[in-house]
């Protein structure tokens, strides 16, 4: 989707992914609301997101070949994900806090705990 915004420069990203993908259906009003104020992308913008998104796709096929290998990449991929949001939701919270925020940000700490935690315990495991 975002490398066919980059060959539509000017056009509004919702009403491009409406018609490439469901078709143009005229009584919408979810769409068309959406289409009104979802500002149009630039091509330079379209690629980046495009990039980024077949970037974020190659990780998660790699943590899940990983972790299908029962590897100890794979493991170690999916911590390092699971911690990289973590500065985002910080930074986050320290600017513009929300409450779901407030909710997330324990629940993926306690996930990066319970990752770190198995981790650790294969290792022992793996070394007896």
């Amino acid at each position: 989707m975002a490398f066919a915004l980059r060959g539509q420069p000017g056009r509004n990203p919702v009403e491009l992914a409406v018609t490439l993908m469901l078709g143009s259906y005229p009584h919408n009003t979810v769409v068309d609301w959406l289409a009104q104020h979802v500002p149009p992308v630039s091509p330079d913008k379209a690629l980046a997101v495009g990039i980024g998104l077949l970037v974020w796709a190659g990780v998660f096929a790699a943590e899940t070949i990983g972790v299908w290998l029962r590897a100890r990449w794979g493991s170690l991929l999916v911590i390092v994900e699971t911690a990289a949001f973590l500065p985002v939701e910080a930074w986050n919270i320290a600017r513009h806090p929300r409450p779901l925020e407030f909710v997330t940000t324990p629940i993926n700490l306690a996930i990066l705990g319970y990752l770190l935690h198995a981790y650790r315990k294969e290792q022992r495991e793996d070394r007896r």
